[in-house]
């Protein structure tokens, strides 16, 4: 997770990760924001917001094993090992949040291009703390 590879996903269409002296809201609040539109109740935001961040996570981690942009719905469920229909729905819940064509991987390398530019020299940031804004 130290080096990462050029950005072969392009920014994410709904944020973008700002520089340090920007004003932004972190990645984890911004998703919770993005989760509420599409749920009835602050109950279910909160729990979609957490689906999809573990997932986030999950992918990213995914993504560092197998180089950006070949994760697959049929890898992720074999490296979680859990089923390709559960594998499914994470990805569809994510897509229903940030629809495009595969969000997780602009989101991932948009979230890491957040730290270079935020965190400062010799520095960990938490992926989650990243700020970013509506795009």
């Amino acid at each position: 997770m130290f080096g990462r590879l050029p950005n072969m996903a392009g920014t994410p269409k709904h944020f973008r990760a700002v520089g340090r002296d920007e004003n932004g809201e972190e990645f984890v609040d911004f998703l919770y924001r993005r989760a509420q539109a599409v749920t009835e109740t602050p109950r279910q935001a909160r729990a979609l917001r957490d689906r999809l961040w573990i997932f986030l996570q999950q992918y990213d981690h995914l993504r560092d094993d197998l180089g950006p942009g070949n994760v697959t719905v049929e890898r992720y469920a074999e490296r979680w090992d859990e089923p390709e229909r559960s594998a499914f729905r994470a990805f569809a819940e994510l897509a229903s949040v940030f629809p495009g064509d595969d969000p997780a991987e602009a989101i991932c390398e948009e979230l890491w291009n957040g730290i270079g530019r935020q965190a400062g020299q010799g520095q960990f940031m938490q992926l989650g703390a990243v700020k970013v804004v509506e795009a």
